[in-house]
This record gives structure tokens, sequence and C-alpha cells, in this order.
């Protein structure tokens, strides 16, 4: 979704331009005194007042170059931020789990103008004390003082170019959700949501190169009339506990903002390595963050013993059958998804 160019360190932009700089004069230098042979007159004074005002057009030049590029730099940092007001929330949302705030963004870009405005503001100072000066020594001090001045400027604010490219790096590896109908896929670890999104979807499996877990986030979709119909998002495994890491986090954030309805992957098993009473709480708390349908998939029905189909009966009539609808079949899951309104 988001193609953000790369934000460099402030000692990349200050080193590019100044370098261009020195090239830039040496090319400014030649065409000056070019333009000054065409005076005719020797006399000394002359001379001196020649000198005094090539200098001046140089430094002049060299100080205009350079606040033109810092400034066309800063301006090609701020264009290339999104407008976070103009986005989905759910990406909000999912910067967040990063310790990425709509507000320090703000405040970054916010910090890039007054950088912008104080470089135009000590450009023309500098400008002013170059014009007025009639000492040629002077000349060169003004300048070196204008360079450490800007320079200065942006290194004491390199924080804010990082911060602005560490959204970068996050914004451009969040997922592609498309403008279709939800499914999220959701279930404690290893209980076999990503078997269900392969066996439901086929081969129309996507894989984003998102960093949701040490895996990648898989995208699935069911096709009805040769068109996309339902999009299905295998969630991160998440856990019943208060405090949660990120990638549940994530996890909760697709749930609670993307997703239409819910399917709770169960393992009567336990071949996860999680309880049955376990998986009862995380789907006890799924209910309590969202107001979405959720029905239950039970996984991994071919190998059931006894014991777990003596469980199957139990856990279905006191626990579930009340309040969700059941599938065991993924075929007929499929056919109740391509239904949804």
């Amino acid at each position: 979704m988001f193609k953000i160019k790369k934000i460099e360190d402030v000692e990349f932009y200050i080193s590019k331009n100044i370098k261009g700089m020195e090239e830039y004069a040496t090319k400014r230098k030649e065409e000056i005194n070019r333009r000054f042979k065409k005076v005719i007159s020797f006399k000394k004074k002359d001379r001196d007042t020649i000198l005094l005002d090539k200098r001046k057009d140089l430094e002049l030049d060299k100080i205009d170059y350079l606040r033109t590029k810092f400034i066309n730099d800063i301006n090609n940092i701020i264009k290339n931020i999104p407008d976070l007001e103009r986005i989905d929330n759910i990406y909000i949302e999912l910067l967040k789990t990063y310790d990425i705030r709509k507000e320090d963004i703000k405040e970054s870009l916010g910090r890039l103008k007054f950088i912008k405005n104080k470089i135009e503001e000590i450009s023309e100072n500098s400008i002013g004390k170059i014009k007025r000066t009639k000492n040629i020594k002077s000349i060169g001090f003004i300048f070196n003082k204008f360079l450490g001045r800007t320079t200065s400027l942006l290194k004491r604010n390199k924080k804010y170019f990082e911060k602005l490219d560490y959204f970068r790096k996050v914004a451009n590896r969040l997922p592609v959700f498309l403008d279709l109908k939800t499914v999220a896929i959701a279930g404690v670890p290893n209980v076999g949501k990503s078997t269900l999104l392969k066996k439901i979807t086929g081969s129309d499996v996507e894989i984003q190169n998102y960093p949701f877990t040490t895996k990648n986030l898989m995208f699935g979709y069911i096709s009805q009339y040769d068109r996309r119909k339902i999009q299905l998002i295998d969630t991160p495994g998440l856990l019943e506990r208060d405090k949660k890491n990120n990638i549940e986090e994530r996890g909760n954030v697709i749930i609670k903002n993307k997703a239409d309805l819910i399917t709770f992957v169960f393992d009567l098993t336990e071949s996860c390595g999680y309880q049955v009473k376990t998986q009862l709480k995380l789907l006890n708390r799924i209910k309590n963050i969202t107001d979405k349908n959720i029905v239950i998939y039970l996984s991994k029905t071919d190998v059931y013993d006894d014991y777990c189909l003596e469980r199957k009966e139990e856990i279905i009539n006191n626990k579930l059958k009340k309040n969700y609808l059941i599938f065991e079949d993924y075929n007929k899951l499929k056919d109740y998804l391509l239904k949804l309104k």
C-alpha cells in the first residue's frame, strides 16, 4: 500500500549538498571571473571593488545553492509522507503496535517545516550581511557562520529524520487489505489456521512480506463467478493472557478493525500444545473484544481418538452449541462464507 522513499540521515544531506556546492562554486567562480573581465578600469580603487564584488557574488551563490538544496530535500520528505488523516484506521492501529503514533509523525513533520523556515531565515540574514559589508575578509566569516548554523540545526534535529524513516520502514511493509468481506482465522498457535486457509482457498493464497511473526502473514481469497469475493487472513497465534506482546496485538487489530467475521479454530486433540480450557478462555476473550459474529471450526478431526470424540460431545453440547455455529468440514465452511451478505 505504502511506497515511501528512503529518508536519509542528516549527515547524508549535509555531505551531499556541501559536495554539490563545492562543484557548483568552482563553475560559478569561472563564470564570475569572465563576467568581471569586461571591466576596463585598472585603478587600485576599482580593483579592490571588483575583488569585493566578485567574492560577494560567489558567496551569495553558494548560500543560495545550499538553501535551495536543503529546502528541496526537506520538501521532498514532507511530500513523501502520506496524510495519516486520510488512511484507513486499521493502519493507524497497526502502526501503534510498533510504537508509532499519528501524533509523533505530525510532530516530526512539523519540526521539518520549522527547520525549513529556519534555514530560510538564516540564509536571508547571511545574504543581507554579505551585501552590506565593505570588508572582503568578513565575507568568508559570514558564509562559514551560515554553514555552521545550518548544519548544526540539521544535526540537532536528526532524531526527527530517524523517526520518519522508521515510520517509512514499517509503513512500507504493512499488508494490503482489499475492500472485500474479510474473515479473520483465529486461535492459539499451531492449531491449524494456515492449513484451514489453504484448504478453503486452494491455490489462491498470497503471502505478504509483513513482520507479524517469524513467518509471513498469509492472505487467502475465495472466488465466485471468476471474481474475488471473500478475503481471509491467517492471524498470528493468540494466547489467553492479560499482557500481550506486539505480535498478538497485531492479531487483535485485525480482529477488531478489519474482520467482518471470525473463524475460531479449535484443536480438541491438544496436539497444538494448548489445553482445551485455554482455547475456550481465548475464545471468550475474543468474544469480549469484538461484536463480530464468530463461527467454530474443529481442526484435525481425522486424527480423533475415542477420548477426543467424548470430549467433542461434551464441549459442543455444554460450551459451544448454544452460542456458535460449528463446522468440521471445510467445504461446508467455505459454502457458508460465500453466502455472507
